[in-house]
């Protein structure tokens, strides 16, 4: 954990799970807790946000003269994977295994919301220099996909948070 900025943990929340993968063909970081799902990108640049290091290779296209540059930039950061995101586990209905995998793909998660959207994930073994088609992702899928399930299981079971 912590290669990527997002909300901390309170103090009633529990990490169950880190899992790595793709959203929207962007690597990431899956952590669930009792609470919620984290998706938040792998770093592009170790200790640098993803702005600033997206940021300084537009500034390096841009001396090289490359056609573009501009709106390639101001099309990665506002493209949704390269944001961090919270699901929180008691708006998910459902966790269930999607496809299996094959030499373009890895397996999948199939998210579905309390508004009835599917997400998809992809999950991979140990990070993002495993391939898309090592044998170990669907197992590691499927872990993922029993982690989650009990923990929205227990979230949407558990008594209302104190108000403040």
């Amino acid at each position: 954990m912590g290669n990527f900025d997002r909300e901390p943990l309170d103090e009633r929340e529990e990490v169950r799970g880190v899992f790595y993968g793709n959203y929207g063909a962007v690597g990431q970081q899956f952590v669930v807790t009792n609470r919620r799902l984290l998706l938040a990108p792998i770093k592009l640049v170790k200790g640098l946000s993803d702005k600033v290091a997206l940021e300084a290779a537009a500034s390096i296209a841009g001396k090289m003269s490359v056609p573009g540059v501009d709106i390639v930039k101001s099309i990665l950061l506002d493209y949704a994977p390269f944001r961090p995101q919270t699901m929180w586990l008691g708006h998910i209905r459902g966790v269930r295994a999607g496809s299996d995998g094959s030499w373009r793909r890895a397996p999948e998660l199939v998210l579905v919301t309390d508004t009835d959207d599917e997400e998809k994930l992809q999950v991979l073994h140990k990070g993002l220099f495993t391939t898309i088609w090592d044998r170990r992702n669907k197992p590691c899928r499927d872990e993922m996909v029993a982690v989650l399930q009990a923990a929205v299981r227990d979230a949407q079971s558990a008594p209302a948070p104190d108000s403040p």
